[in-house]
């Protein structure tokens, strides 16, 4: 279903509302300045998705052409390649690395918007941000359950969806792409029937203890579950407003 006005509309609204004439600067000119910041990233993430769709194309493409022909010489033995088949071999490469970029810089870009909304989220109702490490993170594990305790919030509709983005996103951005938790991981190329290209891992000399993180999804899926995300935290927002930090607050 869509809907009625667009996510920037929702951000913007918020935004004014925050930004009430006579409230403290001091309170309510971070939390503008957060939300400003959501309109930034996602700006970022639909010129990403623009250039993954470009290189996603491209890299099909050649792939499909490898595959036909690896089709028509099945069984016919192996011969050195032609030189037109090698320059073939290094388009596919390089078309392959161009979907590694934006599929990583997606994710990237991903985190830290999500943690950005995780910022303003406590900022809104008075909280600490997190020094170090991600806010979202924190906000999953830590911080959301104790605002909702301490301010008789009603998270039951935001959390779940909190909790989806940090598995789809977070973990596998920090752990995969920014910190490489296990060294032994290799990214290689792979795409569905649909045609559209991800990051799949491979292991090096895997143990029967050790498991591979799942592909990357398709950023323009995850681009739609962010949007619901966002929308959700602004409607969370807006309706918890009298428990807010910016409620009450005047002028100084």
């Amino acid at each position: 279903m869509a809907r009625a006005v667009t996510i920037d509309e929702c951000i913007s609204a918020l935004a004014r509302q925050v930004q009430t004439p006579g409230k403290d600067w001091a309170v309510v000119g971070p939390l503008w300045n957060m939300i400003g910041s959501w309109r930034r990233f996602l700006g970022f993430l639909r010129r990403i998705l623009t250039r993954y769709e470009a290189a996603n194309a491209a890299y099909i493409r050649l792939a499909q052409i490898w595959q036909e022909r690896a089709r028509q010489e099945a069984g016919s033995g192996s011969r050195p390649p032609t030189p037109d088949e090698m320059d073939d071999w290094a388009a596919k490469r390089d078309s392959a690395e161009a979907v590694h970029l934006e599929v990583e810089s997606f994710y990237q870009f991903a985190k830290i918007l999500l943690d950005r909304v995780a910022d303003t989220i406590v900022l809104y109702f008075g909280d600490k941000r997190a020094p170090y490490g991600s806010s979202h993170s924190q906000l999953v594990t830590k911080q959301f359950a104790r605002l909702c305790s301490t301010h008789a919030l009603a998270g039951q509709t935001v959390k779940p969806l909190m909790d989806d983005l940090h598995s789809r996103i977070v973990r596998h951005e920090t752990d995969v792409i920014e910190h490489l938790k296990n060294p032994k991981l290799v990214p290689g190329t792979s795409f569905g029937a649909d045609g559209r290209a991800g990051i799949s891992m491979g292991m090096l000399a895997p143990q029967p203890e050790e498991d591979t993180f799942p592909a990357t999804e398709d950023p323009a899926v995850l681009f739609e579950a962010i949007e619901t995300y966002i929308e959700a935290v602004v409607d969370f927002l807006e309706r918890h407003r009298d428990q807010s930090a910016v409620s009450g607050q005047e002028e100084r």
